[in-house]
C-alpha cells in the first residue's frame, strides 16, 4: 500500500483514524487481485522464442528479435522463426522479406508495431 500509515496521536479524532485505517485495508484486500493483474499484464507484453522458449519484451524497436540465449531469429508479432515466416521470394533480405507487402498479405506482420494503427485509419 503507498498510503502513509495514520500515526497515533492525541489528537487525532477517531472517526478519522477510522476512515485512514480503513484505506489500509482496501489496499490490502486487494493486494492479491493486483498482483494478479500485474502479473498477467506482463506475461501478455512478452512472447516466447519459437526454439528455446525464453520470452522477449518488445521495446520500441522493430518486431524483429534476436534471442540472448540461442541466437534465434524471430519475428516478435507471429512468433515464427525467420525460416517458418513467410516471405517475398524475390529478393534475399532474411527476415525483412517477412515485412514486404504485409498490409495485402495476412501471411506477413508489419515492421513496426506503429504501422496497424496506420492502416486502420
Amino acid at each position: 500500500c503507498r498510503k502513509a500509515c495514520p500515526k497515533f496521536e492525541d489528537d487525532y479524532a477517531t472517526d478519522e483514524l477510522i476512515a485512514e485505517m480503513e484505506k489500509h485495508f482496501i489496499c490490502a484486500a486487494l493486494a492479491d487481485d493486483k498482483r494478479e493483474l500485474d502479473r498477467y499484464v506482463e506475461l501478455g507484453q512478452k512472447v516466447p522464442c519459437p526454439n528455446c522458449g525464453l520470452a522477449g519484451m518488445k521495446d520500441g524497436a522493430c518486431t524483429h528479435m534476436t534471442c540472448p540465449k540461442c541466437s534465434q531469429l524471430w519475428c516478435y508479432f507471429c512468433g515464427k522463426k525467420v525460416e517458418d515466416c513467410d516471405r517475398a521470394r524475390d529478393s534475399n533480405n532474411g527476415i525483412f522479406d517477412h515485412n514486404h507487402n504485409w498490409e495485402r498479405n495476412p501471411k506477413r506482420c508489419p515492421m513496426y508495431l506503429t504501422q496497424i494503427h496506420e492502416v486502420n485509419d
